[in-house]
């Protein structure tokens, strides 16, 4: 699964010629993987039909209810759009402007599912648990993917700071700068992983095809026979995200 190129939606231009918006999109060379809510896994497929009025999202933040569509389309459609223009974009290095839209969509599903915030209630307390906690439970990267989130958070933070759109950006800025050891330690930690991360990541260290269904089913159970104490057993809620490795096609 790779992440959506920017050039899908209107905004989000991290493009190979190094110009915002045209030329052939830049995707991560590596999949990413989100296990999320159950069934586990997101695929990102584009919004360039949904039209949400985000003039209301935005001004009414303490009352509208976004969906996650709309969450995601005031992210990256209406805020990433000036951002991808701004010298904070431009001066993030390829790499971190490569993983920064699956970054902001996945930060973005990550605080509505576990914190119940919409982006214009984001907050520095929430934001610091999201990136400490969830981001390295639940995506399967290569380790240059957390090392690119404080850059990428910090430039876009600072962005909404000083266009103003977003009420504790600043705040958040300023936390985000201080947590890259934090960040660093749980995504090399299995203890800080969930289940379908780690039995993902062993797949991938034994070059393993995530693509490959029959592959991922075998390897599964074999984990299991070497790890029974990780098992889940009956457990529908673990069985169906795990399920969900083998069937996100």
């Amino acid at each position: 699964m790779c992440t959506v190129p920017w050039g899908n939606v209107s905004g989000w231009g991290a493009v190979a010629t190094g110009r915002a918006g045209q030329g052939n999109p830049v995707i991560p060379a590596h999949p990413h993987i989100f296990f999320g809510s159950v069934p586990g896994w997101h695929e990102y497929r584009g919004w360039q039909e949904m039209r949400p009025d985000t003039t209301k999202i935005a001004r009414g933040a303490g009352s509208h209810k976004m969906t996650s569509e709309e969450a995601r389309y005031l992210v990256i459609a209406e805020w990433g759009t000036g951002f991808c223009k701004s010298p904070y974009y431009w001066n993030l290095s390829a790499k971190e402007r490569e993983e920064s839209q699956f970054m902001m969509e996945v930060f973005t599903d990550l605080m509505r599912i576990y914190y119940h915030q919409n982006p214009p209630q984001w907050d520095a307390e929430h934001t610091q648990e999201c990136c400490v906690l969830q981001y390295p439970r639940k995506i399967a990267a290569e380790p240059e993917h957390f090392l690119c989130i404080v850059p990428v958070l910090t430039a876009f933070f600072s962005y909404l700071d000083e266009e103003h759109l977003q009420k504790n950006a600043g705040a958040i800025q300023r936390v985000v700068r201080t947590l890259d050891a934090k960040i660093q330690a749980a995504a090399k930690d299995p203890k800080a992983w969930c289940l379908a991360k780690q039995v993902a990541m062993a797949a991938i260290a034994e070059d393993i095809d995530l693509e490959d269904k029959r592959a991922v089913e075998e390897f599964t159970a074999q984990y299991f026979k070497k790890h029974p104490e990780l098992n889940p057993g009956d457990n529908p809620v673990m069985k169906q995200i795990l399920q969900s490795l083998m069937n996100r096609k």
